[in-house]
């Protein structure tokens, strides 16, 4: 497993994010793009209930309402502040305030989506809480990153303050696959991509990962005030590569519930 994740830095950098999320979060919107393909090709009938855990602003709703429109809609984030995006986006959706590791309701789903947020949860425990909420033979279909994503900025600080903790690794597939398998899902679907835009300079890079909310949250990371001098060396060795892109690996998965 990762190291553990403070949910309240997470809570606190995606709500400063809440009105720059979008602007900046191109690779998340093709993630919920290519989500959403899968999830076509997975269906048979329209589902009548989705969740949604891990709204952020409502773009992947905004989609699933738009694929799926008698279909009644909740969400849920730990930002109060991107629900309230959400809820200027999508209306009509229902939308809760919580973290999905423990959200617990009432109604059952045909449907829990998730794009680009449960790496920031504990894995085994979100996928607990998919299977407490769907409906026998509904489906649970979700993104995350893995452990390249970022590795352009790993690679700078270790060189920079080696033995300092300023990049959270993802879990990989495989482990994901080994989650899912505990809870006997059945597996549709899964599809690993790598994703890599492009910078002009090293200050957009990093600020469109300050615009996204997608900064350092572990419960590791190093908390000590930051020289100048560490500061300049990180961006010296991060401004090494050419072309300057930051890397994303992508990891989406299709599974059924069991009827």
């Amino acid at each position: 497993m990762i190291p553990g994740i403070d949910k309240r830095q997470v809570e606190r950098q995606f709500s400063r994010a809440a009105r720059t999320y979008d602007d900046a979060a191109a690779v998340q919107h093709q993630m919920s793009n290519n989500l959403m393909s899968l999830l076509i090709d997975a269906f048979t009938d329209s589902p009548e209930t989705i969740l949604d855990m891990g709204c952020g602003t409502g773009y992947s709703l905004e989609q699933l309402s738009s694929k799926f429109p008698q279909a009644r809609m909740t969400g849920i984030d730990l930002s109060h502040s991107m629900l309230i995006m959400a809820r200027q986006r999508n209306p009509q959706a229902t939308y809760i305030q919580a973290d999905m590791e423990c959200f617990h309701s009432e109604t059952s789903f045909d449907l829990v989506f998730s794009n680009a947020s449960i790496q920031w949860c504990d894995l085994e425990a979100v996928i607990q809480t998919a299977n407490q909420c769907l409906n026998p033979g509904g489906l649970f279909v979700y993104s995350s990153f893995g452990p390249g994503t970022h590795r352009e900025i790993a690679r700078a600080w270790n060189m920079a303050q080696p033995g300092k903790v300023h990049h959270i690794d993802f879990l990989g597939e495989s482990d994901h696959l080994s989650a899912l398998e505990q809870f006997d899902f059945e597996m549709l679907n899964h599809r690993r991509q790598l994703i890599a835009p492009q910078f002009d300079t090293t200050h957009s890079l990093l600020y469109s990962i300050k615009q996204t909310g997608a900064t350092n949250a572990s419960l590791l990371r190093d908390k000590g005030l930051l020289s100048r001098e560490i500061y300049a060396r990180f961006l010296e060795y991060l401004g090494q590569t050419s072309p300057l892109k930051l890397s994303y690996e992508t990891l989406s998965f299709v599974v059924r519930k069991p009827d």
